[in-house]
């Protein structure tokens, strides 16, 4: 017989969530000259208590205190110190304890008063009608054996039918498109067979979906045997295929296609950082690059276009082929030229977080996550913040039987309410990833914040946190 029950309900949710500080601005690639005055900003979820703010240098080699004893709710106007550097980090930390909540992502520069600003970076956008940009053809852009073809593109029209990013050749060289209708990437490499018809080697499609207005890296390679199709650097599309292209003669159309004299699929969005290789690039190599401002001197570039004349006719080709495109159908302007825009795309000096480190210790990195982990593990997002998409990977171990085991994984909003159901499903031991877009379980963007993640699988169970910026 029981002597009491509780008065009245309780509610089991979601663990609370953990205390934090994320430093907003400046959190890397800002210039701020010498004298001038700017907002140190950070972001604080479940912190009452006060900060210390620091800053430094020399990428964190040592840390001079700006200020003591802020409000963990303040905003500080710094006056900026005269110390010219391009190596400066923020730090926010706990003013009891010292210990660090967060620092800047990457770094940013304090340069002399009246120094010029940077030149900005420039993209072009397509109007779906009829723009395009034409590279008449020359043998260095037959990448047949090997090849690597990657890009940075945003559009506001993720279901638009088959249009393409860019193609070489009627039929028989090479081309990367959306995918009908489904909101995913794809391409082919053109092989021909006897009796003057065609044979398609897919590229693709991809799992995951184009985000209307996110920014994306797409990347396709050959190795000669095998067709693979990356999106923001992680492998979604792996196929045998072969390429023994026909005439190799056609020009390179970038943001539709050249069919005889026709002109047609013309991409609606924009595009920026095009770059063709002769060489097939592994998976662990396009991340490494996919963020970094090449010269074009870089072995293996057929082409580099990183879309920064910002006026013109021509877009430059940086690579030592000069394969330059002329906008539009001729040299003088015309309504099929696509637009100059200043771009916003995820740069190396924003968003350099995104690699957990430097290139070489990256691939060591994946080298270890192939061998069979002994314990689970939920690893930190990247990129983090991120735009256009992020990757969250965890680590199933080994157990005493075979069985597979229930992994759950899911995204929490601030308030403890569920997002995004990722992952639900008997896994086996090894390593798994899975991306997210910033969609809830309707297809609908979140919005700009901070989220949290949690793997659950039996007995185990973490938390982790991430930053979404639109």
């Amino acid at each position: 017989v029981p002597w009491d029950m509780s008065d009245a309900v309780f509610t089991i949710g979601p663990p609370p969530a953990p205390s934090n500080i994320t430093v907003t601005e400046p959190n890397g690639g800002e210039t701020w000259e010498v004298g001038s005055i700017h907002a140190v900003t950070w972001t604080v979820d479940g912190y009452t208590d006060d900060v210390n703010l620091y800053y430094s240098t020399n990428n964190g080699g040592a840390w001079t205190e700006l200020a003591t004893g802020l409000s963990a709710f303040d905003v500080f106007e710094w006056t900026i110190p005269n110390t010219v550097s391009d190596q400066c980090l923020v730090k926010v930390a706990d003013m009891a304890t010292g210990t660090p909540f967060d620092v800047s992502d990457a770094v940013f520069s304090i340069v002399p008063e009246g120094s010029p600003a940077p030149p900005p970076d420039y993209a072009l956008e397509f109007d779906g009608l009829n723009d395009i940009v034409e590279v008449l053809h020359h043998a260095s852009l037959n990448v047949t054996d090997q090849f690597t073809i990657e890009f940075w593109m945003k559009t506001g029209e993720p279901d638009q039918k088959w249009r393409r990013i860019l193609e070489k050749g009627t039929w028989d060289e090479y081309y990367i498109a959306f995918y009908g209708e489904t909101q995913k990437m794809a391409g082919a490499i053109r092989t021909a067979i006897p009796g003057g018809s065609r044979m398609t080697n897919v590229l693709g499609p991809s799992t995951s979906l184009v985000v209307a207005d996110a920014w994306i890296h797409v990347a396709a390679t050959f190795d000669g045997a095998t067709a693979k199709m990356y999106v923001n650097g992680i492998e979604e599309s792996s196929r045998a295929a072969t390429a023994a292209p026909r005439s190799l003669i056609k020009d390179l159309i970038i943001g539709g296609a050249k069919h005889g004299s026709i002109y047609e699929y013309h991409y609606h969005g924009v595009l920026d950082e095009l770059r063709i290789w002769n060489v097939a690039k592994t998976g662990a190599e396009i991340v490494a690059g996919m963020m970094a401002d090449f010269t074009g001197a870089e072995t293996g570039l057929a082409a580099y276009y990183d879309f920064n004349e910002g006026t013109g006719q021509v877009l430059g080709d940086a690579s030592p082929n000069g394969n330059n495109g002329t906008l539009g159908h001729s040299g003088d302007p015309d309504d099929a030229d696509p637009v100059w825009v200043v771009s916003d795309r995820p740069t190396t000096m924003n968003m350099v977080a995104m690699l957990p480190q430097s290139p070489a210790g990256f691939n060591e990195e994946m080298e270890e996550i192939i061998e069979m982990p002994e314990e689970f593990e939920l690893m930190q997002n990247f990129p983090n913040p991120f735009n256009a998409g992020t990757t969250i990977s965890y680590n199933v171990p080994n157990a005493s039987t075979s069985e597979a085991l229930n992994v759950v994984l899911d995204v929490y909003d601030l308030q403890g309410r569920l997002i995004k159901r990722l992952v639900n499903a008997n896994q086996q031991p090894g390593h798994h990833q899975v991306m997210w877009y910033g969609t809830d379980e309707n297809g609908n963007m979140a919005a700009s914040g901070i989220y949290f993640y949690r793997l659950r699988a039996g007995n185990f169970v973490e938390t982790r946190s991430m930053v979404m910026l639109k």
